[in-house]
């Protein structure tokens, strides 16, 4: 278990930490508003502490753990998050798992992006599909388009707006543009 909580006491603007994190809230943020005390944090808890955070029984504590990754630009630990991408119990962080994947231009997680086109269309994923659309675009994933064309009939059937699909993934975009560039605090 972690000695870290879900947001071990870091608030910003009023704000837990992890709240911020959760469907990229900081994008309100400057970059140094965020970053400085994520980095204060993984400075802190170092190596092991971010593998426990990754490792958390709670998603509150994994994004945290994912989002340290983005400051410590740690790969390895990426590889074993990659590995439980699928575990419904961690649904609610797939999309920063691609997002992390995405700004590290992490070409490893082109396997999980394929397997994961390649299966039904879910309902309450559209966050996700976002995501993943964008990772496939960014490591030239065969089948995208067929699955873009399957997903966009899926949410017409749904009763749901196409243009919800293009928000979020200008969203995704736009917080894969915030961590793309290495920390100058970390």
């Amino acid at each position: 278990m972690s000695a870290v909580s879900s947001s071990d006491g870091i608030i910003i603007r009023g704000t837990e930490l992890y709240l911020w994190l959760h469907r990229e809230n900081y994008l309100e943020l400057s970059r140094q508003e965020l970053v400085a005390p994520l980095s204060a944090l993984v400075a802190r808890i170092g190596s092991n502490g971010i593998q426990d955070l990754l490792k958390g029984v709670d998603w509150r504590i994994r994004i945290v753990g994912l989002h340290c990754l983005l400051i410590r630009r740690e790969l390895p630990f990426l590889k074993e998050v990659l590995a439980e991408y699928f575990d419904p119990k961690f649904f609610f962080i797939r999309r920063q798992i691609l997002m992390v994947c995405a700004s590290l231009n992490f070409g490893a997680a082109r396997s999980l992006v394929s397997r994961r086109l390649s299966m039904v269309v879910e309902d309450d994923s559209i966050a996700e599909y976002a995501g993943l659309l964008e990772l496939a675009s960014q490591l030239r994933v065969n089948g995208t388009g067929v699955f873009e064309k399957k997903l966009s009939r899926q949410i017409e059937i749904d009763g749901l707006e196409l243009v919800d699909l293009h928000t979020s993934r200008e969203r995704f975009r736009r917080a894969v543009q915030y961590w793309s560039e290495p920390s100058d605090t970390a």
